[in-house]
């Protein structure tokens, strides 16, 4: 069974979605090793691996008929957007959500990048209900941070893991974090990212 974390802090009362639920984007390709594929199979280093596609198909059932404590169907999905002039921007975050993006009838909005964490939280007041969130993992912390959550996350998001959801649920006041493992490929781990982790 996986092994979750949660942890609870106080906040101002206000307005916005009750659950955020954030990911890394899915398996990418290993120089040397795997290509990236874009959805109709041409290759493209800034897509998927074939296995990160797997995990796309896989989370559409995860998210869309949840059985993991803490996890629910999402009303809103974004990612991070693609930009060709960065040289650290891929099209990932959005490939993992596209399959879930179909099968749920939600468009993904992809308009805010890397370094704009705080203006998409300030996108999610406008909102009510559950927010998905696929991001890269190098600034999935700053989101964290931008919800006032920053004392409860880990400091890190390792290099290695594609496998874990952070869940920040926010009712009366208070915000709450819980780690949930994927566990839906072979290799997922059954463990949260510790607290004092790093890449």
């Amino acid at each position: 069974m996986p092994r979750m974390s949660s942890i609870k802090k106080n906040l101002p009362s206000g307005t916005g979605p009750s659950k955020i639920m954030v990911i890394r984007h899915a398996e990418k390709p290993v120089p040397g090793r795997t290509e990236g594929v874009r959805w109709r199979g041409e290759l493209d280093p800034e897509s998927l691996a074939p296995l990160g596609w797997q995990r796309a198909g896989a989370l559409v059932q995860f998210f869309e008929q949840p059985t993991a404590p803490h996890i629910e169907r999402p009303d809103h999905l974004f990612a991070v957007s693609f930009d060709r002039a960065r040289v650290d921007s891929s099209r990932r975050s959005k490939q993992t959500l596209r399959p879930l993006s179909q099968k749920l009838g939600l468009p993904v909005n992809h308009r805010l990048g890397k370094e704009q964490e705080k203006r998409l939280v300030q996108t999610f007041a406008a909102l009510s209900g559950t927010v998905l969130v696929a991001w890269s993992h190098e600034n999935i912390r700053l989101i964290g941070d931008a919800l006032g959550a920053s004392a409860l996350t880990p400091s890190t998001w390792p290099d290695e893991r594609f496998d874990v959801v952070w869940v920040f649920d926010r009712q009366a006041g208070q915000i709450a974090f819980t780690q949930v493992p994927q566990c839906l490929l072979a290799g997922d781990s059954l463990d949260a990212i510790a607290m004092d982790e790093t890449d």
